[in-house]
């Protein structure tokens, strides 16, 4: 296959970052930086973004971050950019969470150019799948062996098992419907109207509260859900898919250093690039 036109180290590694940003996170609330220092790419939790309320721990940001880092990797590989992938546990710098280094050129294959397409493609559809039967031990077994090279376990859940864990849910549910810590996160993370951020979930994203096994969670609070409760079927798709945040003014960077977050709309979210 085809390799693509040579570019810089600090090009290949900009672009990594700028098309990883559309990695899933919590609450869309995109939880990560990003710092090149020649040709490494740096990656580091926001915790001004932390859901302190819904996450306290951090769990879900590192989880969040995860996947950024796993984005970055696939674009790396449709540049035709081998790297390594140092993953970072520091009491020095606890933000410090991962580190990709160039170490050469690498040969595209249709695997790396078929990742690279769903992630630009993917999008989050919280509406319940068409059908209530279980899915077919192949699909099953597809995504045990999907999930292996990333060291995740999973686990299917009998049939019998389900109405444990929706019970649970629904405890969680209400749980936090009466801590209003959690009430204001929400509502804060769902009701960003400012045209130049991308972060949040919008109410066009939302569904409305209807019988079903486990709860949904409410992300139109105060305001008329956008989307149809279901079930979603093919070749319907919610009208909003998460895009890097950007935030005009805010940079926090140290002297030497930009942001994309007071630069123009091209650069990714929570840039930091070294000169």
């Amino acid at each position: 296959m085809q390799q693509p036109a040579s570019l810089p180290a600090g090009d290949v590694l900009y672009e990594a970052a700028r098309v990883a940003c559309l990695a899933p996170s919590i609450e869309n609330s995109q939880p990560w930086r990003w710092r090149i220092r020649g040709n490494t790419l740096e990656l580091y939790a926001d915790r001004s973004r932390q859901l302190t309320a819904t996450d306290p721990q951090g769990r879900l940001m590192i989880v969040s971050c995860g996947a950024v880092l796993h984005h970055a990797t696939v674009v790396l590989a449709v540049l035709g950019a081998a790297a390594t992938v140092e993953r970072i546990d520091d009491p020095a710098d606890p933000d410090l969470l991962a580190r990709l280094t160039l170490t050469g050129p690498h040969q595209v294959t249709a695997e790396d150019m078929r990742l690279h397409h769903a992630l630009r493609t993917r999008c989050t559809d919280r509406r319940p799948f068409l059908g209530v039967r279980p899915l077919p031990d192949e699909v099953i077994d597809l995504l045990r062996h999907t999930t292996e090279p990333f060291e995740v376990s999973t686990h299917a859940f009998d049939p019998s098992q389900v109405g444990f864990l929706a019970l649970a849910a629904r405890l969680a549910a209400t749980v936090e419907q009466r801590d209003a810590g959690y009430q204001d996160e929400i509502a804060t993370w769902t009701t960003r109207h400012v045209p130049a951020t991308r972060d949040g979930v919008p109410v066009t994203a939302a569904v409305p509260k209807v019988t079903r096994t486990g709860p949904a969670r409410n992300f139109a609070p105060g305001a008329m859900p956008g989307l149809a409760p279901g079930p979603a079927t093919t070749g319907t798709r919610p009208a909003w898919r998460s895009r890097p945040h950007r935030t005009p003014g805010r940079t926090g960077c140290a002297p030497g250093r930009r942001s994309a977050r007071s630069c123009s709309p091209p650069q990714p979210s929570g840039w930091r690039r070294r000169r």
